[in-house]
């Protein structure tokens, strides 16, 4: 067993955002607008690793209507 010694700090569960967007909250509009899809997904892709570090263990994304899928 492991005893993290945690005296000073505090401990919470693990946050759930339930209305999330990964790529609106992750890539820049004049991407989402005219970028490429590829690069869209690969920035919310690694944008999921920061939403982790603030706390986050569980998203529901509610997905996106972008703009770069009509081209």
């Amino acid at each position: 067993m492991t005893v993290i010694d945690g005296k000073g700090k505090t401990l919470i569960p693990g946050l759930i955002d339930a209305h999330w967007h990964t790529n609106y909250a992750n890539t820049p509009a004049n991407t989402l607008i005219v970028g490429d899809m590829s690069e869209v997904t690969i920035r919310g892709f690694l944008g999921a690793e920061d939403t982790l570090m603030r706390g986050f263990t569980s998203v529901r994304d509610m997905g996106a209507i972008l703009l770069v899928l009509r081209k």
